[in-house]
């Protein structure tokens, strides 16, 4: 999960968290883009195992080592953040 500093982030993760195992946030390579730490410090206080990764490639590929070769991910936030890693 990456977003810019302008959105609504504890709304999206409202809805995002409920249906995730484990969460990872990044940030895209832009100056808009919001900090991880605080990102995974939110989801971790609701109770959702967190960790924050400064690239979106290594996010990628922490959250494939997580979900296992059976395991689903789920890249949200910004367009940007998924045009990094595609």
């Amino acid at each position: 999960f990456g977003v810019m500093k302008d959105k609504r982030v504890h709304e999206m993760l409202s809805h995002l968290l409920p249906h995730v195992s484990h969460f990872v946030a990044t940030r895209p390579e832009m100056s808009r883009a919001r900090g991880p730490v605080p990102l995974a410090e939110w989801a971790q206080e609701q109770g959702i195992p967190s960790e924050s990764v400064l690239s979106s490639p290594l996010a990628l590929a922490r959250a494939r080592e997580i979900a296992g070769p059976r395991g689903e991910i789920v890249v949200a936030g910004s367009i940007f953040l998924l045009g990094e890693i595609v």
